[in-house]
């Protein structure tokens, strides 16, 4: 072959160059071929960053909302959205369709119940969605209950108030999810209990956000002062709570009480009269509706003070509860609800409690009336430590420099045989100073106060004191005052003394009948009883008055003055 082409082959001389022509040119369209490919790789690189952003981007638009949550239902929304709301409310009868009924009486809320609260009924410690849920699905539950606390601290992020009782740590529902899912599928009314100081503020905060929401009764519960066997520290701050209540939620019903224990022959068994006293105190920084919380064993021995306390406006009302171990005889809850109204007393206690009343004395619906006629008198208490609290049947005075005066006159008159009588029973609770005896004053043919000045009273002036001194005198009067009048007795010592005084007008003895009493209106035939009189001429002066004034709790707690008439 060489040869050949030595020889000048033309054929091989055609190849041969080929070889040289191409074999050069392969390494070029290697490294073009390369390059093309970078192009490539590098565009399809580009384009698959591209959309890698844009799946990013739609992705980061719509993560707050997961496709599959668009399609989640919501059980409350699936069981009620549609269902008939019961039990009937005035809201379903009344005409003028008023948008909040938060502050109405329960009693008034739901007309089944015919102004008796014992045929309200509770559903207790609601405070879990699936709890929540059974409660709301119940259509024979009136009122739902559940206990607020603060889920972190006071201050941090994520604080916020949620639905647990106090010894529960975790909780699967706000204060907030809670209201709503009430406000927006049922007519129920709401009761919230509060145990601490520190839930207050951040919980009425969110009740300040709901109140537009809200529509049935709502009753903010709080212990605020020591009851019998109560402990100091369970107390929630009862300024606090007023303020809080009035501030944030001034439609609503407050619910105040005493923090209570059972404790075995400790001697202590019911709501005493400083109690109660103490709380009427309370009442007076509150315009809200207001109800008592008082427990039943402890409620059947105060009768009397808690008729009384219920009875110093329209807006208070008694609701009884029990606690888990409490053994309460029904006859004793029967006594009870005969001596109260039936439309004042709301009865919290367990199904059988209720049928045991019924069965117990079913018909004892009504009280007895009022003796006292309260618009006939105008307290006049003259300093912010002194009050007057008028009942129905009781009078209650603190401080020292409270003052109570009748808003007619009463002048007697011999000639057509028309006499003044004044009359009650005179009850000294607590003597602050042991030492100290605490005294009921009793002007007749008086000026009044305001004007003039508490020691410028004028009128006759009838004193019982607690160690049983008895006195009859003139107090600033010009005539009588000239002579000094003045007349005294003793009595033995007691807690209460019934009084009788009778002025049959000028020139004709005034008496005052005392006898010792057991504080329960009963005297004895053999009680120890004292007369005294004193005839007392009249000024016969342009500006003689004849009202009658009493001042109390001279050097004691309170005094009260049960079953106060004048004729």
């Amino acid at each position: 072959m060489e040869d050949k082409a030595e020889q000048g082959d033309p054929f091989y001389m055609i190849k041969a160059q080929r070889v040289r022509v191409y074999v050069p040119l392969l390494p070029n369209m290697a490294r073009r071929t390369r390059r093309n490919a970078k192009y490539v790789m590098l565009g399809l690189w580009m384009v698959a960053c591209v959309a890698l952003v844009v799946i990013f981007s739609t992705w980061q638009s719509h993560r707050e909302v997961p496709v599959e949550a668009e399609h989640e239902v919501d059980p409350f929304e699936e069981e009620f959205k549609d269902r008939i709301r019961l039990p009937l409310t005035i809201e379903d009868k009344d005409v003028r369709k008023r948008i909040s009924y938060t502050d109405a009486n329960v009693m008034k809320y739901f007309p089944l119940v015919h102004d008796d609260g014992l045929y309200v009924t509770w559903a207790h410690n609601v405070n879990s969605m699936n709890d929540l849920r059974m409660s709301m699905s119940n259509d024979i539950l009136m009122v739902i209950t559940g206990d607020v606390k603060l889920h972190g601290n006071v201050g941090e992020k994520g604080t916020v108030p949620v639905m647990a009782s106090p010894k529960v740590v975790v909780s699967d529902v706000t204060l907030l999810q809670w209201l709503e899912k009430i406000s927006k599928f049922t007519n129920k009314a709401i009761r919230l209990n509060f145990h601490d100081t520190v839930t207050l503020e951040p919980a009425f905060k969110v009740l300040e956000t709901m109140q537009y929401q809200l529509h049935a009764p709502v009753t903010l519960h709080a212990n605020i002062m020591i009851g019998p066997n109560g402990e100091p520290s369970q107390i929630v701050n009862g300024v606090n709570f007023i303020d809080d209540a009035g501030k944030y939620l001034p439609h609503s019903t407050v619910s105040l009480g005493w923090t209570t224990r059972l404790v075995r022959d400790s001697g202590i068994t019911s709501y005493d009269w400083p109690m109660v006293l103490d709380m009427a105190k309370y009442c007076t920084r509150i315009s809200q509706p207001i109800t008592f919380s008082v427990r039943a064993i402890f409620a059947t021995n105060s009768i009397r003070q808690l008729k009384w306390l219920v009875s110093l406006s329209s807006k208070f009302t008694i609701t009884i509860w029990t606690g888990e171990f409490d053994i309460v005889s029904m006859r004793d809850l029967s006594t009870f609800r005969k001596h109260l109204e039936a439309r004042k007393v709301l009865y919290d206690v367990p199904e059988s409690f209720v049928d045991g009343i019924k069965l117990a004395e079913p018909n004892s619906l009504n009280t007895e009336g009022a003796k006292l006629q309260r618009n006939l008198w105008q307290p006049q208490p003259f300093d912010v430590k002194s009050f007057v609290f008028l009942g129905s049947e009781t009078i209650a005075f603190t401080g020292p420099n409270s003052w109570l005066t009748s808003k007619v006159q009463y002048q007697a008159e011999l000639k057509s045989d028309r006499k003044v009588e004044v009359s009650g029973t005179a009850e000294f609770i607590n003597n602050a100073e042991p030492h100290q005896n605490a005294k009921l004053e009793i002007f007749i043919r008086s000026s009044g106060v305001d004007p003039p000045q508490a020691d410028d009273v004028r009128g006759v002036l009838l004193e019982i004191t607690s160690d049983g001194t008895l006195r009859i005198s003139s107090h600033n009067l010009k005539k009588a005052g000239t002579y000094n009048m003045e007349t005294t007795a003793h009595i033995p010592k007691s807690k209460c003394y019934e009084f009788t005084i009778v002025d049959y007008g000028e020139n004709h003895p005034i008496t005052m009948t005392t006898k010792v009493s057991n504080c329960e209106g009963e005297t004895s035939a053999d009680a120890h009883s004292v007369q005294l009189s004193l005839t007392v001429p009249y000024e016969s002066t342009a500006d003689e008055v004849f009202y009658v004034t009493i001042n109390g709790s001279h050097g004691v707690q309170a005094l009260l003055i049960h079953d106060l008439a004048v004729n």
